[in-house]
């Protein structure tokens, strides 16, 4: 894939590291994420997401925007209150970035419809509490949490990959964004 002149502009940063560079700007263009919940975690992680190149994002939520949201969900606004949150992410995201193909899917993800779903993306970020409808996928998952702890893995279901990231406040997300960045992008990660 061949960067435009405005992709090598709003990428740069990226394409000085040379963990990243022109092939794994590529691979962020061409990958595709689904994150489940546009609330407090999923609407940061999904501006942090897009802002990176991330070619399509999925947001999957049932609900709609309150004026409670506000004072933490930085991806909706006023003026869409009442709005169904996938809506609100798509308008948010495409102003953050054109490059971004964002697909809203307004439904809870559940036991019946999250195989259908998660298979047409290469990496989750499951911003809810986890269940065991997202363990019947081969789809890696990435926990994005507030609570510092180890992620489970039901006994019944063997050979999934879950990656648990624990975080303690919006702050970290940005370093949590960037660790699904490398996941898609193909860096390998450092784990401390």
């Amino acid at each position: 894939m061949d960067l435009s002149d405005t992709q090598f502009e709003r990428y740069a940063r990226h394409l000085i590291l040379d963990e990243v560079g022109e092939e794994g700007q590529a691979r962020l263009l061409s990958s595709r994420v689904l994150v489940v919940g546009a609330g407090g975690l999923g609407a940061p992680l999904l501006l942090y997401l897009a802002a990176a190149g991330v070619g399509t994002l999925g947001v999957i939520d049932d609900d709609v925007v309150e004026l409670s949201n506000l004072q933490r969900q930085v991806i909706h606004t006023t003026e869409r209150l009442g709005m169904p949150k996938v809506d609100s992410a798509v308008a948010m995201l495409a102003s953050v970035n054109p490059d971004v193909r964002v697909v809203p899917i307004a439904a809870r993800l559940t036991a019946d419809n999250a195989a259908s779903i998660i298979a047409d993306y290469d990496l989750v970020a499951e911003v809810e509490a986890l269940s065991d409808r997202l363990y019947r996928s081969t789809t890696p998952i990435v926990l994005v949490t507030t609570e510092i702890g180890l992620g489970f893995l039901p006994a019944s279901v063997p050979d999934r990959r879950l990656i648990n990231i624990a975080g303690i406040a919006n702050q970290i997300l940005a370093e949590r964004a960037q660790t699904v960045v490398m996941m898609v992008s193909g860096v390998p990660l450092r784990l401390r």
